[in-house]
């Protein structure tokens, strides 16, 4: 019961359904799961001995039948070495975490969150360019203007709902 005189607070204006902003949180929560995932199995791969045996069969299969198999093959090898693997394994952990991070706050509709999306994911931008200019590649462009357009897309929001 309300007394005249007293300050009613208005009612809760409700959250706006914005597909644009559910798939963003989706697409966070999903990328921080799988990262969780890879970055346990590549550390259980590497606890099991499993990427000893990928590395050693990666260096003795240098001498392949085609150059792209010597690529494929170099490659491998540099990268399943020990070493290789914990800086994977701490770098997908580390983007797990902040994915997460993006993600929850995103659905708990903080106001910063998006502007931590746009710094986070906008600051890489200009080192995708550098890498595309170095070799174009269809997954690297598309990963590109995937995340271009999220920035465009949560600055546009960001500044017209503090408008």
């Amino acid at each position: 019961m309300t007394v005249p005189g007293d300050v009613v607070a208005p009612p809760a204006r409700p959250r706006r359904a914005d597909l644009g902003f559910s798939l963003i949180v989706v697409y966070k929560l999903l990328k921080a799961a799988v990262q969780t995932v890879a970055a346990v199995a590549l550390e259980g791969a590497l606890f099991a001995g499993a990427t000893e045996r990928l590395h050693e069969f990666a260096v003795t299969t240098v001498h392949g039948t085609s150059r792209l198999s010597e690529l494929v093959a170099r490659a491998l090898g540099q990268l399943t070495t020990a070493r290789h693997v914990h800086i994977i394994v701490l770098a997908l952990a580390l983007d797990a975490v902040l994915s997460l991070v993006e993600g929850l706050a995103l659905h708990r509709r903080y106001r910063w969150a998006p502007w931590l999306i746009v710094v986070a994911t906008g600051g890489a931008l200009p080192f995708e360019v550098v890498s595309l200019a170095r070799a174009l590649r269809p997954l690297r462009l598309t990963l590109f203007l995937v995340n271009l357009a999220l920035v465009v897309y949560l600055v546009r929001r960001a500044l017209r709902e503090r408008g």
